[in-house]
């Protein structure tokens, strides 16, 4: 077998398999597979990948490995491994069954949407400006391991800055948590606001909805990325 330790490659693999499996005592054998690392080329055909203690420790082509006695062996003939997905645009919370509000955002509600990205590969979301302030806590559970269960790693916005009777447009509920300053000061102030929980990222509504709504004013949108650096 034709052993590869590039440790690149190793670590794109590790989100995903961390979804289906702890570490366990004799290493896991995965065959026959058809490998999509995103690093070479070509497709490693008839590949094989141990993942011993919960980590990958191999990957490589051929029938013979150290492990080839192991009854941990699963023939993934006709299947592909591939790294992790990731999804940088979403709003976590939001959607209920057939109904869409920012009252939909609880923490019950945002931990069963990412059960449901873990279940399709999603190895990493990023929600993006309507966040309750409970999502820095569970992203610091999430990130550090403290949250028990299979979830994607979590990225926010928070809070992000929109515009009074515009983007983002409201969801027929009180508890809307989008910013929406109308002077500099204001803009200014909220940011400062937003910047204490310490986002990934700052998220401002500039856009006016093709024309259907107000867009945000450029004084407002050049004071809060001047005051975001």
């Amino acid at each position: 077998m034709k052993t590869r330790f590039n440790l690149s490659l190793l670590g794109l693999f590790i989100p995903l398999l961390s979804f289906s499996m702890s570490a366990s005592a004799a290493p896991l054998i995965f065959t026959h597979a058809t490998i999509i690392d995103a690093i070479h080329k070509a497709p490693l055909k008839n590949a094989t990948l141990v993942v011993d203690k919960g980590r990958i420790s191999a990957i490589g082509t051929g029938e013979n490995h150290p492990f080839s006695k192991s009854d941990h062996v699963i023939d993934l003939s006709g299947k592909y491994i591939i790294p992790a997905l990731i999804d940088t645009h979403i709003h976590l919370g939001l959607t209920k069954g057939n109904s869409v509000t920012d009252e939909n955002n609880t923490r019950e509600n945002v931990l069963r949407q990412l059960r449901m990205f873990a279940h399709y590969g999603v190895g990493a979301v990023l929600s993006l400006g309507r966040d309750q302030d409970f999502i820095y806590a569970l992203r610091a559970e999430r990130n550090h391991h403290t949250l028990p269960g299979v979830y994607p790693y979590i990225f926010t916005a928070g809070q992000g800055l929109g515009v009074t009777a515009g983007a983002p447009p409201a969801l027929k509920s009180n508890n809307d948590p989008v910013y929406r300053p109308q002077t500099v000061e204001e803009a200014e102030g909220d940011l400062v606001k937003v910047a204490k929980y310490h986002p990934d990222i700052i998220k401002i509504w500039v856009d006016d909805w093709l024309g259907k709504m107000p867009k945000m004013r450029p004084e407002l949108y050049r004071a809060i990325i001047a005051k975001a650096h």
